[in-house]
């Protein structure tokens, strides 16, 4: 693949992706584009070192008088396949838009405001995930990123960059947003293209993530050929998607919501149980941590029913709720046979998901 066509594709996932954060305002569209060119240098491995290069988005930070600025974003991406619509081109495809969604995220990240936790700890949006800083002789010190939010941001990632690539990049005429979200499609295009990189094996647990974070019924599809905003719409003054719009504009305030429905405890389980997801899926040769997925499972579905609880008394409409019940619960049992932990999980019910 020459440079010319390497480059205009990746210049036609950009677009791709800020098409869908701001829609289809041009003035909009041609803004967040600008600000992405000036922020963001792409680099391309050599041909020596393409085999084992991995995609990566780098940035170097600063945080400074409660902001956390993202002095450099740099997204590392391996060189394409020379031949397209093979295996290896799909998964080119999908980890340059799953790299350049992190660039995306890091800039619309980058001026969020910290949180202050006691006297010398810090957090911060960095990137759609929440970095911790300890102040130590006056300067603040990056002490690591939470657990949670990263398993959250990657999960999350993951599913905009199969979105991405196959609805809009390769126009895959029965590629539905809204199946991919609430059906079994993100298996079939998986086994359609050969993809099944990146965090492939966890990603039942992001769809979960997304239905127990979702607030309004959301036709997707809708709202994409309509050129509204994938990321901030909204309904009786709340996100339609909590999990998307945090991850794009501010995952402290995920947190948060978490915090509304769940206890400090739990939340500490949560970031203990996607620590380990994540170690033992990096380090141990893609490894299911079944028992910790559990866990997670658990925590969210009873951040997820006292949230319907509270939208009851809300007075929300019963349909609308009837039917996020529903959209979770056929989830939520689905995951728990994909991934054989029923057992684990106590599930009695006969749903399934089709």
């Amino acid at each position: 693949m020459s440079d010319d066509v390497r480059d205009e594709k990746v210049k036609a996932a950009i677009m791709n992706i800020a098409s869908l954060i701001v829609g289809n305002n041009k003035d909009e569209l041609n803004l967040i584009v600008s600000y992405f060119n000036e922020a963001v240098k792409i680099n391309f491995s050599s041909e020596n070192s393409n085999q084992n290069f991995a995609a990566g988005c780098v940035s170097g930070s600063t945080f400074n008088d409660g902001k956390n600025l993202n002095t450099s974003i740099i997204v590392n991406l391996p060189l394409p396949p020379n031949n397209t619509g093979t295996p290896e081109y799909n998964w080119w495809i999908v980890d340059v838009h799953h790299e350049l969604f992190h660039a995306f995220t890091k800039i619309l990240n980058s001026n969020q405001s910290y949180e202050k936790t006691n006297d010398n700890i810090y957090m911060a949006a960095t990137g759609g995930k929440i970095t911790r800083f300890i102040e130590k002789d006056g300067t603040r010190v990056n002490d690591g990123d939470i657990q949670l939010s990263v398993l959250f941001n990657e999960l999350t990632t993951d599913l905009m960059a199969y979105i991405f690539a196959y609805k809009r990049f390769f126009g895959v005429e029965n590629v539905r947003i809204d199946k991919i979200l609430h059906s079994n499609q993100l298996e079939i295009i998986a086994n359609t293209f050969g993809y099944k990189n990146g965090y492939y094996e966890l990603l039942q647990l992001g769809l979960l993530l997304s239905e127990a974070f979702t607030n309004y019924p959301v036709n997707y599809d809708y709202i994409e050929n309509n050129g509204k905003s994938f990321f901030n719409q909204k309904v009786d003054n709340m996100q339609y998607n909590d999990l998307f719009n945090c991850i794009m504009y501010n995952p402290l305030n995920l947190k948060n919501k978490l915090l509304d429905f769940i206890s400090d405890e739990d939340l500490n389980k949560l970031n203990e149980s996607a620590s380990n997801i994540i170690t033992n899926f990096t380090n141990n040769g893609r490894f299911v941590d079944k028992e910790n997925i559990s866990i997670v499972m658990k925590i969210i579905k009873n951040y997820f029913d006292q949230k319907i609880k509270k939208m009851r008394k809300q007075g929300i409409d019963e349909a609308r709720i009837k039917l996020l019940q529903s959209n979770f619960e056929e989830r939520y049992e689905y995951v728990s046979k994909y991934y054989n932990i029923e057992n684990l999980l106590n599930i009695n019910s006969g749903r399934s998901i089709s």
